[in-house]
C-alpha cells in the first residue's frame, strides 16, 4: 500500500472514527500515514479497504482500531478454512487409531507438516497410542490443543509482520544462532 492509500484508508476511517483525530496535529496526522503505509506495504490498498470495512462492520468499539487489528482482520480473511484445535487433534486421534503401535511412521508421515511440528516424530504417536484412552483423552489432548494454539498464534502473528520486518527478525536471529 502506498502512502497516498494509507491517507486514503485513514480519511475513511477519520470519517467513522473523528474522536481519534480530534486535536491531532498535521505533523501527527503525516506520521500515522507513513506507519500505516510501512506497516501494511505489503497489502494492496483493496485488502486493506476490506479489512478495514470488515472490522468497522462487526466492532462496537467507538475509537479507531490500530493497525495489528486490522492485520489480524486481513489475516483472517486470507484465512477463512484454518484449522481449529479440535479439528487437529481429531487429525491426531485418528493417526493413534490408525498407526497406534505399528504403523506410527506412516501415520505421522500423512500429517499436515503443522501437526508433524507439533507431534515432533512418529515415536511420540506410538508412545501416546500406549498410553490408556483415558489419559490421551484428557491429558494428550490437552497439552496438544495448547501447543497447537500456541503455534498457530506464533504463525499468525509472523505472518502479519511486514517483509522488511520479517527480513530484520530472520537476520536478526541467524547473527544470535551464530553468536
Amino acid at each position: 500500500m502506498t502512502m497516498r492509500e494509507a491517507g486514503q484508508i485513514l480519511t475513511i476511517m477519520q470519517t467513522v472514527y473523528p474522536d481519534s483525530f480530534r486535536g491531532q496535529s498535521d505533523e501527527a496526522l503525516s506520521a500515522m500515514v507513513r506507519v500505516w503505509a510501512q506497516i501494511f506495504a505489503d497489502e494492496s490498498f483493496d485488502d486493506v479497504a476490506n479489512a478495514v470495512y470488515a472490522h468497522m462492520a462487526t466492532s462496537t468499539d467507538k475509537f479507531m482500531p490500530v493497525p495489528g487489528t486490522i492485520k489480524a482482520k486481513l489475516h483472517d480473511i486470507a484465512n477463512p478454512d484454518a484449522m481449529t484445535e479440535d479439528e487437529a487433534w481429531r487429525i491426531i486421534a485418528k493417526a493413534l487409531r490408525n498407526g497406534g503401535l505399528y504403523n506410527s511412521r506412516e501415520e505421522f508421515d500423512k500429517l499436515p507438516a503443522e501437526l508433524r511440528k507439533i507431534v515432533h516424530d512418529p515415536m511420540q504417536l506410538k508412545e501416546w497410542a500406549m498410553m490408556d484412552e483415558e489419559t490421551v483423552q484428557s491429558v494428550v489432548a490437552s497439552n496438544f490443543r495448547r501447543s497447537y494454539r500456541v503455534s498457530v498464534a506464533h504463525k499468525k502473528e509472523l505472518d502479519m509482520l511486514p517483509q522488511d520486518v520479517r527480513a530484520a527478525i530472520s537476520s536478526t536471529v541467524g547473527r544470535m544462532r551464530l553468536e
